[in-house]
């Protein structure tokens, strides 16, 4: 039994469909269309309309992106009591089935777009750009090094909001295989260690050489073992990468500005509510007591007093 939806939010609409079990997904992995796009283990699938033909992955709509999105966290036993999950989608064609794999499990020929949106690298090109590194590091960002080996510092910029627990698998993997790819050492060896901790963690002194850094909080160093280079993950970086001079003072005090600024917003916001509230609050407690005022108690008749027109 394969399931059927439409996303009609968008014009023409898009067909999403998805097998009952894993084992229906078998099918869903042997015959899917090269127009469709799988989206998490779910192997849930979008077909481009045809009147949409030509089309790619990156032409899907946002509203057809998060539909399907939402399928998928839907039909996570785990995911769908989750905040913050990711979910990744790919061409079918670049899904991989080889004889090893259990029931309904796929690869993936090549990692590249599998993660949206997409999150950006950064490494000095040697131990003096590092210094500036960490020197003007932003609190989103995590530093990743080759274990106790000489190797490029490489930084992982964060959403904001972000913490180092949410970094996406496939990220985490792109970011081992960059540092590794960048040590002298370490690129000729397999079943290496990286360690990776959030940018403010980084200790800097000044006994320590050009480069060099330590850490405030041992516990709060990560570390991801990486078995082997993976030239497929290497050369899809290595096309991404762009060279650049930027002034890290200045885009870092730019980055604080900004923050500043939300948190000035955020601090009038709060204060024009609290008085929003108290002026309420205070025409509450006006109507209250006139009303009490209002009672029979309170109240005077003239029923024994001068009620005659005639004053004279």
């Amino acid at each position: 039994m394969v399931f059927y939806f439409l996303s009609g939010v968008v014009n023409p609409s898009y067909t999403i469909y998805m097998g009952k079990d894993k084992y229906e997904n078998e099918d869903l992995i042997k015959y899917g269309w090269p127009e469709d796009v799988s989206c998490g283990q779910t192997v849930l699938c979008t077909r481009v309309p045809e009147d949409a033909e030509g089309r790619t992955i990156g032409d899907i709509p946002k509203e057809v992106l998060v539909d399907c999105a939402q399928l998928v966290k839907n039909n996570s036993i785990q995911g769908c009591k989750m905040n913050n999950i990711n979910v990744v989608y790919t061409p079918w064609a670049n899904l991989k089935k080889t004889g090893e794999m259990d029931v309904g499990q796929i690869g993936l020929l090549s990692t590249e777009r599998v993660v949206n949106p997409s999150y950006t690298i950064y490494m000095g090109k040697d131990k003096y750009e590092n210094e500036d590194l960490i020197k003007y590091g932003w609190p989103e960002d995590v530093w990743f090094h080759v274990d106790k080996l000489s190797s490029a510092h490489v930084y992982l910029r964060m959403p904001k909001g972000r913490t180092i627990g949410d970094i996406p698998k496939e990220v985490l993997v792109d970011c081992a295989q960059l540092v590794k790819n960048n040590s002298i050492q370490g690129c000729k060896m397999n079943n290496i260690n990286v360690v990776y901790t959030p940018w403010a963690n980084l200790k800097k002194t000044g006994e320590m050489d050009v480069g060099q850094i330590g850490f405030f909080r041992q516990k709060e160093v990560k570390l991801v073992a990486v078995e082997k280079k993976i030239n497929e993950i290497v050369n899809r970086l290595e096309k991404t990468k762009e060279e650049r001079h930027p002034d890290l003072a200045a885009e870092r005090e730019s980055r604080d500005q900004e923050e500043r600024n939300e948190k000035k917003a955020q601090l009038q916001e709060q204060k024009k509510r609290e008085k929003d509230e108290a002026k309420s609050k205070k025409e509450m407690d006006e109507l209250r007591n006139y009303t009490s005022l209002m009672t029979s108690d309170n109240m005077t008749t003239n029923e024994a007093g001068y009620d005659s027109d005639d004053f004279m």
